[in-house]
């Protein structure tokens, strides 16, 4: 098994990660957590959708991403998601905006066209997600 001890983002844009637990393949009474990173909203939602595959279960999707720091340089939040929806673009109503609501309030617009929340409408239910882990 490979440890990965650092990555390189060289784009900020917002990324997902992906919580699940997978049974040890020498004892099935140990479970390990793993997070794995994505880059598209839609990669996310279906490895989370999948019901518990080869002894792995999703547990919960958090978004990563970029914020301009209060010092002026760039930083980046992490915020666990609740909810989310899918409503058709403006620009073209053949291609699918997604809405998710964050877990520390507020939504986040994944869209080609970066249509923001106060323009889509109809908004039509995907998926309700983990609820937020107390501290």
């Amino acid at each position: 098994m490979a440890v990965w001890t650092a990555i390189e983002i060289e784009l900020r844009h917002a990324l997902y990660l992906v919580e699940v637990s997978q049974a040890a393949e020498h004892d099935s009474e140990c479970t390990m957590i793993r997070t794995v990173m994505l880059s598209r909203s839609d990669d996310a939602l279906g490895l989370y959708q999948q019901s518990a595959v080869d002894g792995i279960t999703p547990k919960s999707i958090s978004l990563m991403f970029p914020v301009e720091s209060e010092h002026g340089g760039a930083a980046w939040c992490i915020d666990r998601l609740t909810e989310v929806w899918e409503a058709d673009e403006p620009a073209d109503a053949g291609i699918q905006a997604k809405i998710f609501a964050k877990a520390n309030g507020g939504y986040f617009v994944d869209s080609l066209f970066r249509t923001s929340l106060d323009q889509l409408t109809n908004w039509r239910p995907i998926s309700k997600l983990s609820p937020p882990m107390s501290a």
